[in-house]
């Protein structure tokens, strides 16, 4: 028997007719001239012409944009997630009856899980979420980015459409990709804008380049009806930043100050417990730093209701910061060295020895020591290929999930297929220390960073102007690991670090909490179990 269930409807909703297909999100089709469908004409567009595993298959490769389809024809059940599992969804089996829903917690009911799954337990609490189809119950499964289920006959089959692979590299020198990359953005916020149809478009403009690219493109293009906004420490030098870019481009901007009591208040809130549950925790942790932002914005009316929240993941992993420079010393690189990595800068929210992670989670590695590595390209590839299936579709991604919870529609231009297509083939050399992407930055945005003082120079000169606090943030950095997290606690950026009391803080370090998160998710998942 098959049981679907699909409840979220914050954001974008579902839309379904009887005989018709479950959609919700938005795409444009590849092969007619990038037609935008969403709503009515996404249900339409999924419901044309598919009536077996390869015609699905097909339809979704020929897609680009944000989507969730779930398809019950004759004697298949269909279901696709995008190139970036941005609208989850999950499934399993249980008693010969196939289960399929946006909403994990039910899904858990269905199949009778009350445990969590030790490995996943000890995987979330080292990186924040679980790789792979697994969640942190064993018969929840969800389906990964770029990937497509068919269920027919009582037997369940998953298949990629879509892989984020590095490969064909451009032998174009830096100007002639610097000038195409030019046009892609140009092509991309076109999209973007026709998407928007004339709804405000509310930017997080931090002081990073991504989104401070996003609202230059909206002007470029002429799209006015624009608000941006930044929070933060009273003061702090990213809000700063935002603040002047938004000014130069002539767009409204608002600050939302992060203090001790705004966070203590929402996290003991009703408001806090309903937001844990729709991030569906289940496969990742809820990322909670934007949302009494956009929920303080809303209840001073400052976005309208049918805004669109354009945020600027995840220029900077396609772009390549998160290539290291450990790939170039020259030696003959392994698949080993791959692991070793991923444990190193992805399982690293606990002080956990290499040893022990070998030992515990090589199982789920083991897919990883047969691809042929030896050089930093080929190295670069593999590591890519699992951030973007791993780290930025389960923990990046579901940022937007804090958008949906003020019944908000969001955008993610920076990855539009043919934003990733473009930066799939750029060479290693010109992606480590996001080298293109800067002297791109450089022609098109240099006249403002140098009119507004934000070449790295006059970004460090500001900081020394600043309050001792954000120097110090910075020098902390390199220094040693308590005094560093003891700073931290005290005058963070964020000051989210303040919802946990200083003893259950200062514990936490002790038993090993490489990151604060880490202190947030042993109560999560004390929380999770105790949630039937």
């Amino acid at each position: 028997m098959v049981n679907i269930f699909l409840s979220h409807n914050r954001g974008f909703s579902w839309i379904h007719q009887e005989g018709t297909p479950y959609t919700k999100g938005y795409v444009f089709d590849i092969d007619a001239n990038s037609h935008y469908f969403e709503k009515q004409e996404l249900l339409n567009y999924f419901g044309d012409g598919i009536e077996d595993p390869l015609a699905f298959k097909e339809k979704l490769r020929g897609t680009d944009g944000f989507f969730a389809v779930v398809h019950e024809t004759g004697h298949y059940v269909f279901a696709a997630v995008d190139r970036l599992r941005s609208i989850p969804l999950y499934y399993g089996t249980g008693q010969g009856n196939f289960y399929l829903s946006d909403d994990a917690q039910w899904l858990r009911q269905q199949v009778g899980d009350t445990d969590t799954d030790e490995l996943s337990r000890d995987e979330y609490l080292l990186t924040g979420y679980v790789t792979g189809k697994d969640t942190l119950f064993p018969n929840v499964k969800q389906l990964q980015a770029g990937e497509f289920l068919v269920y027919h006959d009582q037997k369940l089959t998953t298949e990629q459409y879509f892989e984020f692979r590095r490969c064909d590299f451009s032998g174009q020198s830096p100007e002639e990709l610097i000038r195409q990359l030019d046009q892609v953005h140009e092509r991309v916020f076109q999209r973007l804008t026709e998407s928007l149809n004339g709804r405000t478009a509310v930017i997080p403009l931090s002081g990073g380049y991504d989104s401070r690219l996003i609202a230059v493109m909206l002007k470029r293009l002429g799209y006015e009806n624009v608000i941006c906004f930044s929070y933060g420490r009273q003061g702090n030098w990213e809000s700063d930043i935002s603040a002047k870019v938004a000014g130069h481009l002539g767009y409204q901007w608002h600050g939302v100050t992060y203090n001790l009591k705004k966070w203590r208040d929402w996290y003991c809130s009703e408001n806090r417990k309903q937001f844990y549950r729709f991030s569906q925790y289940h496969s990742s942790v809820p990322y909670i730093q934007d949302l009494p932002a956009v929920m303080s914005l809303q209840a001073r009316h400052v976005i309208p209701d049918d805004a669109v929240i354009v945020p600027g993941h995840s220029g900077d992993f396609l772009a390549g910061t998160h290539i290291s420079y450990e790939m170039t010393d020259g030696r003959t690189l392994s698949a080993e060295e791959l692991i070793e990595g991923i444990y190193k800068y992805h399982y690293s929210l606990r002080r956990v020895r290499l040893a022990d992670k070998h030992q515990k989670f090589d199982a789920k590695m083991a897919h990883l020591r047969h691809l042929d590595i030896t050089t930093p390209e080929q190295m670069s590839v593999a590591a890519d290929l699992w951030d973007w299936q791993e780290r930025q579709a389960k923990f990046v991604v579901n940022s937007v999930r804090a958008f949906e919870f003020g019944n908000l529609e969001w955008r993610l231009p920076l990855w539009d297929k043919e934003m990733m297509d473009f930066w799939c083939k750029i060479p290693f050399d010109y992606r480590l220390g996001r080298t293109l992407y800067m002297q791109y930055a450089n022609k098109y945005q240099g006249d403002m960073n140098r009119a507004l003082n934000l070449t790295r120079r006059g970004i460090e000169e500001g900081l020394l102007k600043k309050p001792a606090d954000d120097m110090l943030s910075v020098l902390m950095r390199k220094i040693s690991y308590y005094p560093r997290h003891m700073h931290l606690y005290f005058t963070g950026k964020l000051q989210m670090t303040k919802i946990i009391p200083l003893p259950q803080y200062i514990s936490g370090l002790i038993r090993g909490a490489a990151n604060p998160k880490a202190i947030l998710i042993e109560s999560l998942l004390q929380r999770i179990a105790q949630d039937k």
